[in-house]
């Protein structure tokens, strides 16, 4: 496949220019979405035409065929209609006698009870499957609707080791799909497109096939939808979410051209729309994805779609509704300013007496606030150097404070060498038994706390709002500071060499790294900018 993929890249760098813009795709969209009923009838139109052979069929196996293939085209369209010819299916199988039918039709079965959530139901039908009786291509079926159930399984699991869990399960019966598929065929690539892409290694090459496919697949408008989708999951991958809003308005396009009714593509797209503020499109394309699942009675894609459009939905109507208010406003500021008028050519001379008057008024509230402006841009700037200072002051009083007890230590070692030299047994005992440096230590690291959450009170709190809830730092019981938030504090008041920090709070290096390390990478922000956001607690 690397081989495959390596060519197409370059085929595909060399056709960059042709590509579409956003703004031209969008509106395609647009009319697509518009015209949606136009793609719907041609789909209805050969339903009727299958229905219409079936009829006619004289044979169990035509009828078994034609009701096959009244599933294929109802499934993701109308479940309802596809439960009643995969039960045709089962009947004529029973009929026949036929294993192999009877495994197609317990596949087709599976493939609807996973489409309205009821995996359990699924999962009976693949078990009940002679294994005997299936093809290549029915046990690539088979791995692959296991595969499919398993991933809706992990997408709605609540518990995270259940979500793990079947996760696994999806990529085990993925991975039997793969052993089974021809290594030279679209459900190949596709089907190892979500494992490269999951890897992040050769994203460009696989760009560049699927954009071959699907730039060749213009009339296989599924093909061209999935390619499309998996081009919107590389570029997603890579973090360019222009080329991600692109590929999946592409895919959404040949979606509903194709009157699928199961779909992500548009449901994402309206999602990244909105949260840019484009609520026309996210509406509008939210609006038709309820609409056809609704139709489709896809119980599930119904539930995940309402979690989001009620959000979107009030944006909406309040986007609309301040609209109006503008409008109204705009008619009443006009008639007003139209009476004004009127008023003014009537009354012209005092009127402008007292615009006369109004404008020195106005001059006169403009230099009073221009005053209070220069007043307020002084006051802000004593604030800032009050600021400035006072953090200034606390690290010369911390490093201050550091040195003497650091004397006091030395002092130690010296009474302790002196007395061991002259055999001052006395002064020995006395100077090992003194706790008074320990004492000083302490109350210097009470003294701080003090100090240090006198001047930022909320500074636990704040701080425990950049760390995920599970890696949260609590105070002592005292409601001091532990070690592990006194680096952090020291960090806050601009002290941000480690070996200062370990040598202020008596500890080792490799202990001041190992918080650091430890917070930084429990950050639910940008773990590079986490100290930047230490330093701007308080501010």
């Amino acid at each position: 496949m690397k081989g495959i993929l390596c060519l197409l890249a370059f085929c595909w760098c060399s056709c960059l220019h042709a590509e579409d813009t956003l703004h031209d795709v969008l509106h395609q969209l647009d009319q697509t979405v518009k015209h949606k009923e136009q793609y719907t009838a041609v789909r209805k139109e050969r339903i009727r035409n299958l229905q219409q052979k079936l009829v006619q069929a004289k044979t169990i196996e035509e009828r078994f065929w034609l009701s096959h293939d009244l599933f294929l085209q109802l499934w993701t369209f109308n479940t309802d209609s596809a439960f009643y010819y995969v039960e045709q299916e089962r009947t004529l199988a029973e009929r026949s006698g036929n294993r192999l039918w009877k495994n197609i039709a317990l596949l087709d079965r599976a493939d609807t009870y996973s489409q309205t959530g009821m995996y359990y139901m699924a999962m009976d039908q693949l078990e009940n499957i002679d294994h005997a009786y299936l093809s290549s291509a029915d046990s690539m079926r088979y791995f692959g609707v296991f595969s499919h159930i398993y991933e809706l399984m992990a997408d709605y699991a609540p518990l995270t080791e259940d979500q793990e869990a079947f996760t696994k399960l999806k990529l085990a019966y993925r991975d039997s799909v793969v052993s089974l598929s021809p290594g030279d065929t679209l459900q190949y690539y596709f089907t190892e497109a979500d494992k490269i892409i999951a890897s992040g290694e050769q994203l460009e090459e696989l760009a560049a096939f699927m954009k071959s496919v699907s730039d060749t697949c213009q009339q296989a408008l599924g093909t061209k939808a999935v390619a499309e989708y998996l081009l919107a999951m590389i570029y997603h991958r890579t973090g360019d979410q222009e080329a991600v809003k692109l590929h999946l308005a592409k895919s959404a396009i040949a979606d509903i051209q194709n009157a699928q009714r199961d779909y992500i593509s548009l449901r994402r797209l309206a999602e990244m729309l909105y949260a840019e503020g484009d609520l026309d499109r996210a509406y509008t394309y939210l609006e038709c994805s309820l609409m056809d699942a609704a139709a489709a009675n896809l119980r599930l894609r119904t539930i995940e779609i309402n979690q989001g459009f009620p959000m979107v939905n009030a944006a909406y109507q309040k986007y609309y509704a301040t609209r109006k208010r503008q409008i109204i406003t705009a008619l009443i500021v006009a008639v007003a300013s139209a009476l004004l008028a009127i008023l003014g050519i009537v009354a012209l001379r005092r009127q402008n007496q007292k615009l006369r008057l109004t404008r020195k008024m106005l001059e006169e509230a403009n230099g009073n606030l221009q005053a209070l402006n220069i007043e307020q841009k002084k006051l802000n700037e004593e604030l800032r150097l009050t600021n400035a200072t006072k953090d200034v002051y606390i690290a010369r009083y911390l490093t201050l404070c550091s040195e003497y007890i650091e004397k006091l230590e030395e002092q130690k070692k010296r009474l302790l060498k002196v007395g061991k030299e002259r055999n001052m047994d006395s002064l020995l005992t006395a100077i090992k038994n003194s706790v008074q440096v320990d004492q000083e230590v302490k109350d210097f690291y009470h003294n701080f706390d003090v100090s240090f959450l006198s001047l930022f009170p909320d500074f636990i709190e704040d701080f425990n709002r950049l760390l995920r809830p599970e890696c949260q730092l609590q105070p002592k019981s005292n409601g001091g500071l532990s070690t592990e938030l006194r680096i952090f504090a020291l960090i806050r008041l601009g002290i941000a060499d480690s070996e200062k920090i370990a040598l202020f709070l008596r500890c080792s290096l490799s202990t001041v790294y190992n918080y650091r390390v430890k917070n930084r990478n429990a950050a639910v922000v940008d773990r590079h900018q986490f100290e930047e956001a230490i330093l701007k607690i308080g501010q």
